[in-house]
């Protein structure tokens, strides 16, 4: 029972995944076929716009990763930290950055979508912008790769503490030189999600970025990404299924290209 239980659990992300496949590839043919070889200014106003958005989407995407990269990667590390501490406060800081970090990664994205709006778009007077949607998609981001850089660094250094105190190996370099590179595969893993996240993401975006299917000009105006046009042309626009389609496409490879990267350092690992 427990073998064909994994069976089940191996195959059945694949067997999602085609299904999705398949069915974007259906929607490709059905709108192709629609269009037939009419290249009127409409369809290829669709297509322009979706390659536009499609660079709003890197742009937005990989700027909030980045952001919020490094500042999860220092507080994991201070966690660690904070847990070897004996004393009781720093233990209880350490305790309650954890807590606030599982919160922060179950709270749903409309949530953050709110609280974006209202405080950085509202409070800080950024309104509505792309500016707004990179901080709020970054603070979005950084519990979930807090989280599986914790669990990476404790899992490194719980496997090569021994190791590295016999050899008088101080932690500094132990951590720089052994602990961050074996705990590499699980940050990878971490911030593979986290772009997962961040590119299916449309609520949170809808309320602070805005709603501009327009090429981006500078990060004080508005933005939309792929998923946010998805949205806007199944539910907005009569019949813009078709389009819909074309962007899913789009950001389904979009997906595909940032993930083998990762896929392949993954495979990779040194120490």
């Amino acid at each position: 029972m427990k073998r064909l239980l994994e069976y089940v659990a191996g195959i059945l992300p694949i067997v999602i995944l085609c299904a999705v496949i398949a069915t974007i590839a259906n929607g490709l043919i059905d709108n192709w076929s629609h269009h037939g070889s009419q290249a009127t200014a409409s369809v290829w106003s669709a297509k322009a716009a979706t390659a536009e958005v499609a660079l709003n989407t890197l742009v937005v995407v990989l700027s909030a990763a980045l952001l919020s990269f490094f500042p999860a990667l220092a507080s994991a590390v201070l966690f660690l930290k904070w847990t070897r501490s004996t004393r009781t406060l720093t233990r209880i800081l350490a305790t309650a950055l954890r807590r606030a970090m599982e919160i922060g990664a179950g709270v749903p994205r409309l949530l953050w979508g709110i609280g974006g709006a209202v405080i950085i778009g509202g409070y800080f007077d950024l309104g509505v912008s792309a500016k707004t949607g990179v901080l709020t998609l970054s603070f979005m981001l950084a519990p979930i790769m807090f989280n599986g850089f914790v669990d990476g660094l404790k899992s490194a250094e719980d496997h090569f503490k021994p190791q590295l105190a016999a050899l008088g190996i101080s932690p500094k370099k132990g951590f720089f030189r052994v602990q961050l590179p074996a705990a590499r595969s699980t940050m990878l893993t971490t911030l593979s999600i986290a772009l997962g996240r961040a590119l299916g993401d449309a609520a949170a975006l809808m309320l602070t970025a805005g709603l501009s299917f327009k090429l981006l000009d500078g990060l004080d105006g508005q933005a939309s990404t792929l998923a946010m046009q998805i949205y806007h042309f199944t539910v907005n626009v009569g019949g813009g299924k078709g389009d819909a389609f074309e962007a899913a496409a789009v950001l389904l490879t979009m997906t595909a290209v940032l993930q083998i990267p990762l896929l392949f350092a993954h495979r990779y690992r040194k120490i």
